[in-house]
């Protein structure tokens, strides 16, 4: 009979509860830094994403009781429009659903804190290689060029899905992250 050996607990959803309300930022704001924590997780080993925030206000709170965060943080408003963070979810999951695999090429994590929140970690520069139907895909954010691995015209798509195609050399990397695809 095999030997089973407790390796410890396995984690590999992660629920997505955090709110923009909580670091002061805008929806635009925080944007990029919900899709730098989507890529973090998927890359470092997570396979399934949950959202918490996905409607404001949501429906299984009784009335009266208070949410703990605006429609800055939700996929849904209170008039059933979708928001910018359903949008940057949607391209996301267009660009990268049913992923091979995933290597994480340069990440740098550095710890900040938020007022009245404490401590938190994130990604200030990735550079993450996704195989999605045997092709590369990339996201990309920092500072300087991209990897000398990626070469010639690339499609390079916001993370609201704006598509541009251009010369790999000339993509120039800032704290917003985008997708980079070869052409």
């Amino acid at each position: 009979m095999p030997r089973r050996v407790w390796t410890g607990p396995w984690i590999n959803e992660l629920e997505f509860e955090y709110t923009a309300e909580a670091s002061g930022l805008t929806q635009d704001e925080y944007a990029p830094v919900f899709v730098r924590y989507m890529t973090s997780a998927l890359a470092h080993g997570t396979e399934k994403l949950f959202f918490a925030n996905f409607k404001f206000p949501p429906p299984h709170i009784p009335t009266g009781l208070q949410v703990p965060f605006t429609e800055a943080s939700a996929l849904i408003d209170s008039t059933d429009q979708r928001t910018l963070l359903f949008q940057v979810v949607r391209t996301f999951i267009q660009r990268f659903d049913r992923f091979e695999g995933v290597e994480v090429l340069r990440e740098t994590i550095e710890e900040g804190i938020y007022p009245n929140q404490g401590m938190f970690k994130i990604a200030t520069e990735g550079h993450y290689r996704f195989v999605v139907e045997g092709k590369n895909h990339y996201i990309l954010w920092g500072s300087g060029g991209v990897l000398p691995e990626i070469q010639g015209n690339a499609r390079v798509t916001s993370i609201l899905g704006a598509t541009t195609v251009m010369d790999a050399g000339d993509i120039v990397l800032t704290g917003m992250p985008i997708y980079v695809t070869a052409v």
